[in-house]
Order: C-alpha cells, then structure tokens, then sequence
C-alpha cells in the first residue's frame, strides 16, 4: 500500500545514489556513505532481504553513482572512484559475487560514470560526464566488451551531457538527454538546436541514432544529473 516498511531501517550515513536486488533477494546499495547499520561499508554495501547488513564489503574511494547485476551474478559499479578493494580502478568497475574484484576487468575512463546497462549479449553500456574510454575518445557514451575492452564500432559521437540515465529496452536502449541552459546567446542557440532534435534518443546496436516515436515508455528513462563532476 505504500507505507513505509518499519522492520527495514538499515541507517545508511549519507546519500544512496543506487539500489539493485539480486535473484536472492539481497539488495546492494551504493552512494555516498560511509557507514551502514553503523558499521563501516565504503560507499557499496550489500543487506540481507530483511535489511541487516552482508560480510560484501570491497570499499570504494569516492561515490558509486550506478551499479547493476550481472546474470551471472557479477556486479558492475559505475561513479567517481578511482579505488577498488585497494586497487586502481578508474570510474568503472566489476566485482565478484563475494565482493571481491574482478581482475581481469579494467576499462579506463576519465571522468564520472553515471549509468550502466548490460546487454543480453553481454556488452556494457556506459554513460556520464566523461570523454574518453580506453584511451579512445568516446564523449558521454561508450560500450564495452564482456571483458571490458571498448567496442570500436559503437560511437554515437554525442555532443553534451548533464544528466544520462540509461535502461534497456526491446532490441535497443533508450536514453534521456537532459540538456541546462547554457549562458549567453551562443548558449540559447545551442539549446534550441537541441529542442528541435528529439531528448530522447534511440541508440540502436550499431550507435547510430534516429528518432523515436513518442511512447510513454519514454518517461521510464529519466535524467538526473547530479553535482557535476568537472567544471
């Protein structure tokens, strides 16, 4: 009905940015904090169904802003980081169902990741405020292989971001473009150009784009940008 769940209270100390539930009913959790249930949890943690909290613990420096589960049980964090479980790991990574991380995956990217998808091929879709992946200039958007190399084919080449947030959708993914106002006559024109171009872009495999029919589905992908992470 609505109503707040009074026997889930896990206590997180600052900001949840992201939720996912795995198959087990476990519900991971990242953001800003630092402590959970009043125990140390670095910005990730991971709660049992009724709300107390896992042993997952792989400590993260700075704030996870996205996180998804894999179908095989693996976890993709997206943020701000640069450290994972002690090891460098630059805005993007993955970890083992136990916390632990997974070596073999390690994209570099150079600013905040803001959203991730997982396609049912296994590529990984990222989205945010950075403009190169794998040393490639990729602005605001890229995907990867399954094993974390950039895919060279995929470059929609989008031209701004304040705020992307990405979900799947049959055969394609939809994402929302929320574009601020940018200052000055130069700015107004850059706005409109961007209002008579559709906000909601289809991204299909390949990364060419088109414009979609107006559906209310849209508005299941929702922007929210953030603090910026860059001037």
């Amino acid at each position: 009905d609505g109503t707040p769940d009074a026997g889930f209270d896990p206590g997180a100390n600052a900001a949840i940015l992201s939720l996912a539930v795995q198959p087990d009913g476990k519900v991971l959790a990242g953001g800003t904090f630092t402590q959970i249930a009043g125990q140390p949890r670095g910005r990730l943690a991971r709660l049992h169904a009724d709300g107390t909290l896992d042993g997952f613990d792989p400590g993260v420096d700075d704030r996870v802003e996205t996180l998804v589960v894999q179908p095989d049980g693996k976890v993709l964090i997206g943020g701000r980081f640069t450290r994972v479980a002690g090891q460098a790991r630059n805005r993007i990574a993955r970890l083992n169902a136990d916390g632990t991380l997974d070596a073999g995956f390690r994209p570099l990217v150079d600013y905040g990741v803001a959203s991730l998808a997982v396609q049912p091929d296994g590529k990984v879709l990222l989205v945010g405020q950075f403009t190169r992946v794998g040393g490639q200039v990729r602005p605001y958007i890229a995907r990867l292989d399954a094993d974390g190399t950039l895919d060279a084919g995929f470059d929609p080449a989008a031209n701004g971001f304040t705020g992307v947030h990405c979900a799947e959708w049959p055969g394609d993914l939809l994402l929302n473009l929320a574009k601020e106002p940018f200052p000055g006559k130069e700015g107004q024109r850059e706005q409109a150009r961007h209002r008579e171009i559709a906000t909601t872009l289809r991204t299909v495999p390949e990364g060419a784009r088109r414009r979609p029919a107006r559906r209310a589905a849209d508005a299941a992908v929702r922007a929210d940008p953030g603090p910026p992470d860059r001037p």
